[in-house]
């Protein structure tokens, strides 16, 4: 509980200084959007850390997440939500796909991709 209160702070903090926006999808889910230069920054500070690998794995792990969670709903009645939810997320999406193809670490990475 003690980590999800910390990020829910952090993210709140970001949004009072204007460093993320957040808009609404459709089905009332919240999207948080971040300047590119703040973005940017971010993963120079991942880099400089050394944890920037672990991060882009989570990254991935969570559009697998997301990718799993949409599929029973693509041929349904919330098809146009998931449509929808996919425009807003392609970017991230085809981040998140061609880290794992660049890996070629072998089954895992071609697996989650």
């Amino acid at each position: 509980m003690e980590d999800t209160t910390s990020v829910l702070d952090m993210v709140t903090s970001l949004l009072d200084k204007n460093l993320l926006r957040q808009t609404e999808q459709e089905d009332g889910e919240p999207w948080f959007l971040m300047l590119e230069t703040i973005r940017e920054f971010g993963r120079e500070a991942l880099e400089t850390s050394g944890e920037l690998e672990a991060a882009r794995q989570l990254h991935a792990a969570y559009y697998l997440r997301l990718v799993e969670e949409a599929e029973p709903g693509l041929g349904g009645p919330q098809q146009v939500i998931w449509f929808h939810r996919w425009e807003q997320a392609y970017t991230k999406l085809r981040a998140a796909l061609n880290w794992l193809l660049e890996q070629g670490d072998g089954k895992k990475s071609i697996e989650m991709a």
